[in-house]
């Protein structure tokens, strides 16, 4: 975990597969950046994320389009801000790690975060 951003980088990734723990562990780094960012001011929190978000897109290599979990039910709070940060869909698998759990995705288009809870 320590080199995720980089590998992602250096590959270019377009579309990234992972437990609720990894996206739990970005979710916690990038809220506390900007939170630190806002201090407080609520009112500044659009204007701040509208400016971070790209820059943590490129972060992660610019090219995801979209984002994959599975194994247990990801937090609904995460997957939307996740997807809100990255700007692509984030969708939801249900099935244990070692099982295929893209053969039971539903489609993009259907998608609603929080499916699995």
């Amino acid at each position: 975990m320590l080199k995720l951003k980089e590998d992602h980088v250096a590959i270019k990734s377009t579309v990234v597969v992972s437990v609720p723990r990894v996206y739990n562990k970005i979710y916690e780094g990038i809220k506390a950046l900007i939170d630190g960012m806002v201090k407080g001011e609520e009112a500044k929190r659009g204007p701040v994320e509208a400016g971070v978000f790209p820059k943590f897109r490129l972060g992660f290599g610019g090219c995801i389009r979209m984002m994959l979990t599975g194994s247990a039910p990801i937090n609904p709070v995460v997957q939307n801000y996740l997807q809100k940060a990255m700007g692509c869909p984030f969708l939801e698998g249900y099935g244990q790690t070692e099982s295929p759990v893209a053969l039971l995705l539903g489609r993009s288009s259907q998608n609603y975060n929080g499916a699995m809870q």
